[in-house]
């Protein structure tokens, strides 16, 4: 018997819907389903996937890759309209990089500790940086301090892909740094920018002071019927037990029945984080037990 040779199973947005349906008895072998019924579960799955930002575990959703923020002369106040990214949920790690490409980590304030700063539009390298809240992801304002008084203008070429790049280390070019061949590109190069020009060896390119924003984002929502969830394929048997749950209630299941759900579904999650669980349910009075013996000692 032949082996696989693949680890790459997953399953779209409506298949996953339609599973539900069926493990339910509410969608018979063959049928299709209803616009209605597709409406309300699309509605609830998306609901779990912004449940799993709450949560916070999923390493996924953090980016491979930092993402930098271009400082701008005389400004610590940033948001999406000068440059913010527009799906941070929270912020992981932040550093610094100054004119000389060297990167110095950045505190991330609580809002706390942001207003024990005394003179909050102070200039200099910055050392902190605080990100308000905010209900919509997106609307978030990053404030930095100190803030930079001046800054140096940036590169943007054009990469073998046709597309603009924006330089975010200063270097002299050889073909290892040219986006998008080269094998080192995007240490140099990130894309996006303006105004760009031919990129050619041997040219001086610069980078401007910026900060490099590492940061966990949303999961993304079920949007088309053939998306696969945003979430490890591990995940893929959590998320129909709790979908299952979620629309059982409205389809008649015996209270029985959501028991035995809701059961599967915390079985799930326990073996996706096993670390979780506790060792025992017993309780242990550790005072008791130590009088117990102390007396037994006594007594001998």
């Amino acid at each position: 018997m032949a082996l696989g040779t693949t680890f790459n199973s997953t399953i779209t947005r409506n298949e996953l819907i339609s599973l539900a349906f069926r493990d339910l008895g509410v969608l018979a072998e063959g049928e299709t389903l209803g616009a209605a019924l597709l409406a309300d579960a699309i509605f609830k799955l998306n609901m779990l996937t912004r449940q799993q930002d709450m949560e916070g575990k999923l390493l996924t959703v953090v980016s491979a890759t930092p993402s930098t923020l271009t400082l701008v002369a005389n400004t610590f106040s940033y948001t999406s309209s000068n440059g913010l990214p527009t799906n941070i949920y929270r912020l992981e790690t932040v550093s610094y990089r100054n004119a000389q490409a060297q990167d110095t980590p950045c505190k991330i304030l609580t809002q706390a500790e942001y207003e024990t700063i005394v003179d909050k539009i102070s200039t200099g390298d910055p050392l902190a940086v605080f990100l308000s809240a905010h209900t919509t992801i997106g609307s978030q304002t990053l404030l930095v301090s100190p803030m930079l008084s001046e800054v140096n203008t940036q590169s943007v070429v054009t990469g073998s892909d046709n597309g603009r790049w924006k330089c975010i280390k200063s270097h002299v070019a050889t073909t290892t740094e040219k986006p998008i061949t080269g094998a080192n590109y995007l240490l140099y190069w990130e894309s996006g920018g303006t105004g760009p020009s031919t990129w050619a060896a041997d040219t001086s390119y610069t980078a401007p002071q910026h900060l490099r924003l590492w940061f966990r984002r949303p999961v993304w929502d079920f949007d088309t019927a053939t998306d696969n969830p945003d979430l490890p394929q591990a995940m893929a048997r959590w998320l129909l037990y709790a979908l299952e749950l979620d629309l059982g209630p409205a389809h008649g299941l015996s209270i029985q029945e959501l028991q035995w759900l809701r059961s599967m579904r915390d079985d799930a999650w326990r073996q996706l984080f096993p670390g979780l669980v506790a060792k025992t349910t017993e309780y242990h009075n550790k005072s008791l037990f130590y009088s117990l013996i102390l007396l037994l000692l006594g007594a001998a």
